[in-house]
């Protein structure tokens, strides 16, 4: 029976490398105004290219695994694209909406009592309905006895523009 040496240095920055891909995706790439659609397609497009590039330019002599290459450097060299974005915005726009507010509620799987909520928002104005990011909240208490909901947006690095901040309060 054959023994496989397991290199836990480099297992162990795989899977960090997998996490700081989902933290920068949920605080950086949504925060970004892209709605889902164009997210998926400028991250499938990364992607395509990132095939080609892999193929044509022969970095099979460096990197081993097309499949980690694929679903996680080239995301991580997406997600910092959208970090240094975020990081280096200026000129900030101060937004203020009236809002209506529905809750969703969902049970997990793991324990079938327990309810998740989640609360989306519909501005009056209607002016971020394809932003998704935008308008859903996981913490329905903040959002519960308010109306108004103010948003910081800053222009990024790259022309992007970005949701720096938002909080809620009740109209006087």
């Amino acid at each position: 029976m054959k023994r496989y040496k397991i290199d836990y240095y480099k297992d162990i920055g795989k899977v960090l490398l997998i996490f700081i891909n989902i933290y920068l995706f949920f605080n950086y790439v949504v925060n970004t105004q892209l709605s889902i659609i164009e997210i998926l397609g400028l991250l499938s497009a990364f992607i395509i290219l990132g095939y080609f590039v892999y193929k044509y330019f022969d970095f099979q002599k460096f990197i081993k695994n097309i499949c980690f290459y694929l679903l996680v450097i080239l995301p991580f060299i997406f997600n910092v694209f959208f970090f240094i974005n975020f990081t280096f915005s200026e000129k900030e726009e101060v937004e203020k909406y009236k809002f209506d507010y529905t809750l969703t509620s969902s049970d997990t799987s793991s324990n079938p009592r327990k309810k998740v909520i989640s609360t989306t928002i519909k501005l009056n104005t209607r002016k971020y309905d394809d932003y998704f990011f935008f308008k859903t909240f996981a913490d329905y208490k903040k959002i519960e006895k308010n109306n108004i909901v103010t948003y910081t947006f800053s222009k990024g690095l790259f022309g992007l523009r970005v949701l720096k901040k938002y909080e809620f309060s009740k109209e006087d």
